[in-house]
């Protein structure tokens, strides 16, 4: 999904929860959809994010931070706890994959992805949520979104990173 200029989804209402608004260009959303009993969350990056030329040779190496929110239905009904940290990652340009791992104060959020051109994709993972992942990334950095579900916790969050020069 799209993030508005405010940061927020049109079409998305929520009876509890949290909006976190845009930033680091990325947007996320987190709740038990109004009307229903169902969580859920989006995320999403901003359209005009640019970290310069594909991936095309070798590895490129990524330092940065990630912040999420993590959501557990309980017997009370809804809540969120928030996670952040650093984080890690290689984009390997022969196989087309860009993995690694962050540690934050609560837990380990781990990167399974791929990339085509300037395109990403894959699974982010944190506290046994998997979420599908999608960004930006290029020789100057990464910037994604991820968000998914279970029955009765929801994951949403974002990645931000710059190209560690060795």
């Amino acid at each position: 999904m799209t993030p508005d200029v405010g940061g927020g989804f049109s079409g998305v209402e929520f009876d509890g929860g949290s909006t976190g608004g845009q930033v680091n260009n990325i947007s996320t959303e987190i709740g038990i959809l109004d009307g229903t009993n169902e969580v859920f969350g989006v995320a999403g990056v901003n359209p005009d994010v640019n970290h310069g030329d594909a991936v095309t040779a070798g590895t490129v190496n990524y330092s940065g931070s990630f912040n999420l929110d993590i959501g557990e239905r309980t017997d009370g009904g809804f809540q969120i706890d928030g996670d952040s940290g650093s984080i890690t990652l290689t984009a390997n340009a022969f196989s087309g994959t860009v993995v690694g791992s962050g540690v934050g104060t609560d837990g380990t959020l781990e990167i399974n992805g791929t990339f085509t051109d300037t395109d990403m994709g894959g699974t982010a993972t944190y506290g046994g949520v998997n979420a599908n992942i999608a960004g930006v990334i290029g020789q100057d950095g990464i910037t994604a979104a991820f968000a998914g579900n279970t029955d009765d916790a929801v994951l949403v969050g974002g990645i931000a990173l710059n190209d560690d020069p060795i």
